[in-house]
């Protein structure tokens, strides 16, 4: 396997581990707020209200590290986002694309998108771009949209 293989496969893997978090997150998606939560840890789920950290890189923080203490369960979601953003650079040679997953708005999220020039039209009307949405079914679709991507990309 040469290095650009590797680096898509390192992509692919973290956006994969998002969607195997994210079918078993109890926690409601929410792409906005931040947070808001005062608690020691993440044991209680369904209780949990909070933001990016219980959206897709908090998905995957919260299945690594089910009971840490809210600021480890921060410090790890902003890890893998740091992670995604390595992998995309690695990738596409810049972060657009992992930004265009798990930025708070719908309008930040199409911004990246178009920057990277990856997509075609059609494709960046897909609903994680353009809506408000808290559904990880409209975001876990846009995530094997950009596995697609990732196969498809040859520099």
């Amino acid at each position: 396997m040469n290095a650009i293989e590797a680096e898509k496969n390192n992509f692919k893997e973290l956006l994969q581990e998002i969607i195997d978090a994210g079918k078993d997150s109890k926690l409601p998606l929410k792409m906005y707020l931040y947070v808001s939560y005062d608690t020691a840890t993440y044991n209680e789920r369904d209780k949990i209200n909070c933001g990016t950290a219980c959206c897709l890189c908090g998905d995957v923080a919260i299945s690594r590290i089910p009971d840490g203490s809210f600021s480890d369960v921060m410090s790890e979601s902003s890890y893998f986002a740091s992670r995604l953003d390595i992998a995309s650079i690695g990738v596409f040679g810049d972060s657009h694309v992992s930004e265009s997953i798990w930025s708070s708005t719908h309008a930040e999220r199409l911004f990246s998108a178009e920057d990277s020039c990856v997509f075609t039209d059609e494709e960046l009307k897909h609903p994680h771009l353009t809506t408000e949405h808290n559904d990880r079914d409209i975001a876990h679709d846009y995530i094997r949209l950009i596995m697609k991507k990732v196969d498809e990309y040859d520099g």
